[in-house]
């Protein structure tokens, strides 16, 4: 990691893409792939992550069709860094139900990235490590020296889908011998990861944060983000302020956003550090005061009486 600034990731690939199973580019449209990671990196990205996150998720495709993608995906992005960036094997969540089941996809699709010659690893968009471990322990094995990222997503309120609290799951996973880094990545905007991150009442320097762009928005049955790079990057330079070892973006985010952030990072842009929820059980306390609360206009109009009309 650069000691100066924390390492910048490439954005989002599906949401940019536009198109259902991105990751079947890599061989039906490896140009338009290669054209993607370039202009990430273009935008000023240290690393980039392989166009391969959805394939552990899927079920009915055999591993054989699954490995044709994911080789193609980490050749893809090897050529688009030309020596120039790290390019890390991107995992995203197993689809099946049994967690054994779950467990072996991790294993199968790290596997196959071991055999690509590929050392650096990112787990993402994760409810817990658990089922992580063999895979983890397989990298290690292999190669000891293999960079492993483990991303959690969880909601604003901090909780992951599987119920587990990210200020637990990030001190856990970064205790593990296989994991070099742990974090939060995908489900909320970068102000709400921004205050996860001020309350996360742990040593930063291992952490790393990649939010969405916001929140998006269904149109015509697709989920569209709004351009907001500037607001984006005001609060990833916020983030990155913090002491994080990486920042990038997630979905919705583009190359716009990274390019914005880089600049914004570069300039020491972003709010002052500020106190979040209280941190749990604990951990150290924050000093900072907590930042005044926006004004509340319905409940001021309920609290003198005035007359609300709700539609």
């Amino acid at each position: 990691m650069k000691e100066h600034r924390p390492i910048l990731f490439d954005g989002a690939f599906g949401t940019y893409y536009g198109a259902e199973q991105p990751e079947r580019a890599n061989l039906t449209d490896p140009d338009a792939v290669l054209a993607i990671h370039r202009a990430y990196l273009d935008a000023g990205a240290d690393a980039i992550k392989t166009n391969t996150y959805g394939v552990t998720a899927w079920e009915e495709q055999t591993p054989a069709e699954r490995g044709d993608i994911l080789r193609a995906g980490f050749t893809l992005a090897k050529r688009a860094a030309a020596g120039a960036a790290q390019v890390f094997a991107d995992i995203g969540p197993a689809g099946q139900e049994e967690p054994a089941a779950r467990a072996q996809q991790y294993l199968e699709t790290a596997q196959c990235f071991l055999a690509c010659g590929a050392d650096h690893f990112l787990f993402e968009s994760m409810p817990g490590y658990d089922e992580l471990l063999p895979a983890l322990r397989e990298i290690r094995r292999q190669r000891p020296d293999a960079c492993c990222i483990v991303s959690f997503a969880v909601s604003s309120d901090g909780v992951s889908h599987a119920g587990g609290d990210y200020r637990t799951l990030i001190p856990q996973a970064l205790a593990l011998p296989e994991v070099t880094f742990a974090g939060l990545n995908c489900v909320c905007g970068p102000a709400h990861m921004l205050r996860l991150i001020q309350a996360l009442g742990t040593d930063l320097s291992r952490v790393c944060v990649m939010p969405n762009a916001g929140y998006p928005s269904r149109v015509e049955g697709r989920a569209v983000f709004r351009d907001n790079a500037a607001y984006f990057a005001d609060k990833l330079a916020s983030i990155a302020a913090l002491g994080v070892a990486a920042v990038g973006g997630c979905c919705g985010t583009t190359p716009a956003h990274i390019r914005a952030a880089r600049e914004a990072i570069a300039r020491g842009a972003g709010e002052p550090a500020a106190a979040g929820p209280a941190p749990a059980s604990g951990a150290p306390a924050r000093t900072q005061p907590e930042p005044p609360r926006r004004a509340n206009l319905l409940r001021e109009k309920l609290t003198r009486g005035a007359r609300v009309i709700a539609v």
